[in-house]
């Protein structure tokens, strides 16, 4: 049994911020590229080189109860709370002085100390996740400075640390503590100050410590261009049929043309995530290609085997999307909303709102006219070549190579749009300047992971729980059958997670833990069943079934199983017709050996096959 909990904390990979590395806690004072940074550890001083890749959040003794929720279980109240929250902390969120604050706490009804608790809250959590109402009541291991200190933070970074004098970071320290001790305010820590002023947003540091003019240059978009000013602002996404034809993976045999979804990073022109499947694109292909370019991607280079990097992650601000009502689902909306990131919907008739993912798509499958099996862009291109007959890529063998080709060669090449490759624009954002440090990093990719996949609400039954199906069962199940909802009465539905790359598992959320559990299906034989498959399964045990008997699972399983016979079957024939051809090759070449240089013409009326024991034994004689 596998179980997981939730967390969805950011770990901030920025000059000033405090992480957990190997145990121990440092603070970040250089980045040197996105897979190193060095730290200050926080109580020897001494300075080391961090692996981003291990680097996590401060370790903290417990987590907000409404931040472990599944997305499904926040109800309507919550959603509520947090849209009031949200309306409340929009106009500060740029950045406003403490006397705008408390006028807006006192135009809408709060109090200055509650405003300030939810700006804080989001700023913390890097999104609303923060804005969810939390248990009532200090916990164990909770810090909070007083919120006299606080404010005297504030007023001392707006008057002192954003001025022409650039004050340094341990003299803004010294004034706020002076401050504090004036007023008979408990001091607050060296590393909250720094904290405070790491979260000060690029703009207004460059605009107020240096020049307005310059802030504007760098960071407004240039008129009639569609520009962003830092990597990971918008993240643009499109779908598009490869122009290939895959084979399976047992008996080699076409199966048809997969579909990409690709999102890239308008400012470098990486590529952020991407979704391959054989399934029409929808929803899901958004959300797992969104989940897919969150999280680092050490651990799928290593499951490709490819030895390269992919350095991008993190949080985008803003992403475009098809504006489709395939493409719009409960659990891709919350799921943004809760991480922060605004899904932008492309207009109607703005055929120009994606152009650069639509110019990357364009490049992929150009690269992808020179592999065996492709179907190129058109008829007239394609001419006689007959994709299916060349077809030799798996879907696994096409993944490496799309993520090869992006990775090794698209990455790394100059980009004409931008006179340098993707890869050297990305870090010229992050580390050129009054950088905005790295992307937040998640804590924990499978919680993020979880958050964007499709969701199913089923009851538990004696067997499990059957989804498209299928029966799943883990003894942990065995207290929920038959359960009843205790305010209706009725039987109990609870919420379970699934990847459609892996249908043989699901995943269920435990309300009494908070935690997810990893089911497997009830028939264990089966390891690995993408949704694709099952569907091919389905049409199989429907079209062998009695008409008036639905589909069961043990109609799949059986068809599975013939797949599988189908499969020996044809590994039989592959084996046999290749050591015919070997025994062909070795008596073709026994024959050359002997043969004059003036070769006999033979007359077919008096050849005799009965001296050959197997036909395919008989040497392909030339007559000329």
């Amino acid at each position: 049994m596998s179980k997981q909990s939730i967390n969805r904390q950011k770990v901030n990979i920025a000059i000033g911020a405090t992480v957990t590395y190997e145990k121990e806690l440092y603070r970040i004072a250089h980045i040197l590229s996105m897979s190193e940074v060095i730290g200050i550890h926080i109580q020897k001083g001494t300075p080391a080189k961090l692996n981003t890749s291990k680097v996590s959040a401060p370790i903290e003794a417990s987590m907000e109860v409404a931040h472990q929720k599944d997305l499904d279980l926040i109800d309507s109240d919550e959603w509520r709370s947090v849209e009031t929250r949200l309306y409340g902390i929009a106009p500060i969120l740029e950045g406003k002085s403490l006397e705008e604050i408390y006028l807006r706490a006192n135009e809408i009804g709060v109090s200055f100390t509650t405003l300030y608790r939810w700006f804080r809250g989001y700023q913390n959590y890097g999104g609303v996740a923060g804005l969810l109402p939390k248990k009532r009541g200090r916990k164990l291991g909770d810090k909070k400075i007083d919120v006299r200190a606080e404010i005297v933070i504030s007023k001392v970074l707006e008057s002192f640390y954003l001025s022409m004098q650039r004050p340094n970071v341990q003299a803004v320290i010294n004034k706020i503590h002076a401050e504090c001790y004036k007023m008979n305010i408990p001091l607050p820590s060296k590393n909250t100050i720094r904290n405070r002023i790491a979260e000060i947003d690029d703009r207004t540091k460059l605009g107020a410590r240096h020049d307005r003019q310059l802030a504007k240059d760098k960071f407004d978009p240039a008129p009639k261009k569609f520009e962003v000013p830092y990597p990971l602002h918008t993240v643009q996404i499109d779908h598009t049929r490869m122009d290939i034809v895959i084979v399976s993976e047992n008996d080699r045999q076409p199966i048809g043309r997969p579909w990409l979804t690709l999102a890239i990073d308008i400012y470098s022109r990486m590529i952020h995530g991407y979704y391959l499947s054989l399934e029409a694109p929808s929803a899901t292909s958004v959300a797992m290609c969104i989940a897919t370019g969150i999280v680092p991607k050490d651990k799928l280079l290593a499951d490709l085997k490819i030895d390269t990097d992919w350095n991008i992650w993190g949080f985008m601000d803003n992403v475009h999307v098809d504006n489709g009502a395939d493409f719009r689902s409960e659990t891709l909306m919350k799921a943004c909303m809760l991480h922060g990131i605004n899904i932008d919907y492309r207009p109607l008739g703005k055929t120009n709102y994606g152009g650069h993912i639509e110019r990357m798509i364009g490049t992929a499958m150009s690269e992808m006219h020179l592999v065996a099996g492709t179907t190129f862009s058109s008829v007239k291109d394609k001419g006689k070549y007959n994709p299916e007959e060349n077809a030799t890529m798996t879907f696994r063998e096409l993944e490496k190579w799309l993520v090869s080709f992006i990775t090794t060669i698209y990455h790394k090449r100059t980009h004409n749009g931008i006179g340098m490759s993707p890869e050297e624009k990305f870090m010229d954002g992050i580390l050129h300047g009054d950088a905005i440090g790295l992307p937040a990093k998640p804590n924990d990719a499978d919680s993020i992971y979880r958050d964007f996949l499709p969701s199913f609400q089923r009851t538990i039954q004696r067997n499990g729980v059957n989804i498209d199906g299928l029966n799943y069962y883990d003894s942990v199940l065995k207290r929920y059958i038959h359960a009843k909802d205790p305010k209706s009465g009725k039987k109990r539905e609870y919420f379970f997670k699934r990847d459609p790359k892996n249908i043989a598992e699901v995943w269920f959320y435990n309300e009494d833990d908070q935690c997810y559990y990893r089911i497997p299906l009830a028939d264990q034989s089966v390891e690995h069943l993408t949704l694709h498959e099952l569907n091919l399964l389905k049409q199989i045990a429907k079209d062998k079934r009695d008409s008036t008997r639905r589909v069961s699972d043990r109609d799949i399983l059986m068809a599975y199983e013939g797949l599988h016979d189908h499969v020996e079957a044809s590994k039989k024939e592959t084996k046999k017709a290749r050591r015919s051809q070997e025994r062909t090759k070795v008596a073709r070449e026994q024959y050359e050996q002997v043969l004059p240089k003036k070769r006999p013409s033979i007359n077919s009326a008096t050849e005799d096959n009965d001296l050959w024991d197997n036909l395919d034994d008989i040497p392909d004689f030339d007559t000329n």
